[in-house]
């Protein structure tokens, strides 16, 4: 009768031991799968769980040792080494990539954003045509003129001021010339299209756009082309609100700076120097290293001012001590330590 009182006072333990190694095999588990995600999705898990057991095994080992000497020993201090370690980082990726990552690729799509708005508005600047833009300027405001005049309804374009206005725009445009004929106000969006069409091709052949031309045309790829990232970046932000696989946003973000590398590179040849003002690259090395094994170290180490940090380690500190002592609970059911001792084989158990 007293040892079936034992078996069912000790229930609870064995339920709560349950309880806390699903949760623990889930964390741990879920954070190296997370390390390593740049497998297969199928290999990921697989590893993760058999890295969660390991870790569990030695949880178990170390409740062992603590139970058959009644202290920590220097096996139980060994054991515990290799399980804070697989643990924390277990831990800390899962933290990281379960409450953090969202933010941490928000604010490296920040400031990939911020690298690309520099390398379009200084490269921009660096790149000036003063003799085309000065014609582009003056042509713009002087057919501004012109095109008022020619939607008057009074004259429909056919009077004095609008003769006047046509002669200052054949000033920066000396072929301009205005259509014959007569002019009627219902033909006005025929007019200023044909106009539009006149004044677009003098523009492109006037020497000064000539001699630019390269240049112009670097420019307008540049803004193509930054836009483009800028789009990209914009979208890939917009998918962090809901629900994303971290592994497409990051082939997105490396996309996003292979492109801008290149970019770059384009920009300093045709400047012919090298633009200090404008980042090198995109860094990803933050993004890189969510789920990534061979930089979770350098990770860690580089977010050691960040609080979160210390929690998540302070939360596979106390989840390994939970692991222990629900083991060491239920291995100390036997009524002996010759009970004990038969208890510390996983068969027993």
């Amino acid at each position: 009768m007293p040892s079936q009182r034992r078996t069912i006072n000790n229930r609870p333990a064995a339920i709560a031991l349950i309880g806390i190694v699903i949760l623990f095999i889930a964390i741990v588990g879920k954070g190296w799968q997370g390390l390593f995600s740049t497998q297969s999705f199928g290999l990921s898990v697989i590893v993760g769980v058999i890295i969660a057991l390991i870790a569990t095994s030695l949880a178990y080992a170390i409740a062992n040792e603590r139970v058959t000497h009644s202290r920590w020993n220097s096996a139980a201090w060994a054991y515990f080494f290799f399980l804070f370690n697989i643990s924390a980082l277990g831990t800390i990726n899962a933290m990281f990539a379960t409450f953090q990552s969202a933010n941490i690729l928000r604010s490296e799509i920040e400031r990939a954003t911020a690298s690309t708005v520099k390398l379009r508005d200084l490269g921009l600047a660096q790149l000036a045509t003063p003799a085309s833009e000065q014609l582009t300027s003056e042509v713009a405001a002087r057919w501004k003129n012109l095109k008022a005049e020619i939607e008057n309804p009074m004259r429909c374009g056919q009077g004095q001021e609008a003769i006047r206005r046509a002669n200052e725009l054949q000033q920066v445009l000396p072929t301009f010339r205005m259509l014959a004929g007569s002019v009627q106000c219902k033909n006005n969006n025929d007019i200023i299209a044909a106009y539009e069409k006149q004044i677009a091709e003098l523009v492109t052949t006037a020497p000064q756009v000539i001699k630019d031309k390269p240049t112009l045309e670097f420019k307008a790829h540049l803004v193509a082309e930054t836009q483009q990232l800028l789009d990209g970046l914009r979208e890939t932000q917009k998918q962090l609100h809901g629900r994303f696989f971290l592994n497409e946003v990051k082939g997105r973000i490396y996309d996003v700076a292979e492109s801008y590398s290149k970019l770059r590179q384009e920009l300093d040849t045709r400047s012919g120097k090298v633009i200090e003002a404008i980042p090198l690259n995109i860094d990803t090395t933050a993004v890189s290293a969510l789920g990534d094994i061979g930089q979770i170290l350098s990770f860690i180490m580089s977010r050691l001012s960040d609080l979160s940090t210390y929690i998540y380690l302070a939360i596979a500190l106390i989840l390994d001590m939970a692991v222990i002592v629900a083991f060491g609970r239920v291995l100390q059911s036997g009524p002996d330590s010759r009970t004990r001792l038969a208890a510390s084989s996983p068969v027993a158990l």
